[in-house]
């Protein structure tokens, strides 16, 4: 009798893992697409950074106005997740500098991602950081 309850608890188990095995999938899809994205602003790499945005916001950067800007650091505060595991509002502090001016400035800035599910991938929508151009 034991090993009967023990196969029903796995069955159930299997059974319930396998409806969010797609949340899992998702959740470290944004992991990888975060980390890379982190790691091409704080080494001010914004091409890279730029393949996160939708392709109709991607086109519209103008990388010859960021050339100037070194990021200095950059530090995630605060995240939250939808219910439905499709959006991610991330708040980060960034600190940087333009080689213009030479004054390093930190500011506050929401990220909001949002996962397509016909791309199968996941885009940051608020568009890359708001760096003074000045």
């Amino acid at each position: 009798m034991p090993r009967a309850k023990l196969a029903v608890f796995a069955i159930i188990v299997l059974i319930v893992g396998c409806k969010t095995l797609p949340e899992y999938q998702k959740e470290d899809k944004f992991s990888d697409a975060s980390a890379i994205y982190e790691h091409a602003i704080s080494w001010s790499d914004f091409q890279t950074a730029s393949s996160f945005l939708p392709p109709e916001q991607a086109e519209k950067i103008d990388f010859e106005k960021l050339k100037n800007i070194k990021v200095t650091a950059y530090d995630m505060k605060k995240v939250a997740v939808s219910d439905s595991h499709l959006h991610v509002a991330r708040i980060v502090e960034i600190s940087y500098f333009n080689k213009n001016t030479m004054v390093v400035r930190t500011f506050s800035e929401e990220e909001v991602w949002e996962y397509d599910e016909t791309k199968d991938a996941w885009f940051l929508t608020s568009g890359l950081p708001d760096f003074d151009l000045k």
